[in-house]
């Protein structure tokens, strides 16, 4: 269950937070399409999709260190109980140095299939 939801989290929050760093990029910097907002936005969308992905880090981690059969919400709950809601970012730097050079290459390089074959309207 943690890898699952951890998956989607990251999914939908690398998706809605591209196209919207874009446009907010657009219209607060002026700057228009290309590699600068296509490298920022993909900048901040690796810092997004790592801190929603944290605490499903933590929590599949613990899941796969216990020795008991402890839900995912026992786990959750321990960690905030326990420690403190900081818990759940531990480990996020580590997390970021993967996902954010995943999101630097893999969402410019769709924008640029995205041009190559015309489907500039996506």
């Amino acid at each position: 269950v943690p890898s699952t939801l951890r998956g989607a989290f990251i999914a939908c929050g690398e998706l809605a937070t591209y196209d919207q760093s874009k446009v907010e990029i657009k219209s607060r910097f002026g700057v228009q399409e290309g590699a600068l907002l296509h490298v920022g936005a993909s900048l901040i969308t690796g810092v997004v999709a790592t801190t929603l992905a944290a605490p499903f880090d933590l929590i599949k981690t613990r899941a796969m260190n216990a020795h008991s059969s402890a839900s995912t919400l026992d786990i959750f709950r321990a960690a905030l109980r326990e420690e403190s809601p900081r818990a759940l970012l531990r480990g996020w730097v580590p997390a970021y140095l993967r996902l954010g050079p995943h999101a630097l290459i893999c969402l410019p390089l769709f924008e640029q299939m995205r041009a190559f074959v015309g489907a500039d309207f996506i």
